[in-house]
């Protein structure tokens, strides 16, 4: 009788999900290299669901997987959390680009 109750807990967390579980996202890898302090590292390329692309980096062996939000790195242990923030930047940018009045002031002298 116990596993009834802990099937229904885990499909209503299921459903229960954040949104982006859903968003189709792929990541391909761009690139391999060694961060001066020796560790490896791995540069992927995220074609969001709207076709915007973002980037993803992971580090300590694909435990580790981060995104530059906001000149600031953001780290997480699993790859889709990753992209998904990649993706939601990406959105951000562009429709920062799209709103009038949103394009930098030039200088003049």
């Amino acid at each position: 009788m116990r596993s009834i109750p802990s099937l229904l807990f885990a499909a209503l967390f299921i459903m229960m999900s954040p949104a982006y579980g859903s968003e189709q996202v792929t990541v391909e890898k761009v690139k391999t290299g060694i961060l001066p302090t020796g560790e490896l590292y791995g540069l992927y390329q995220v074609q969001c669901a709207d076709q915007s692309q973002g980037s993803i980096v992971s580090l300590r062996g694909r435990s580790q997987w981060c995104t530059n939000q906001n000149d600031e790195l953001q780290c997480f242990r699993k790859m889709k959390q990753a992209s998904h923030l990649a993706c939601t930047h990406q959105r951000l940018l562009a429709n920062n680009d799209l709103e009038p009045g949103s394009q930098p002031d030039t200088l003049t002298r």
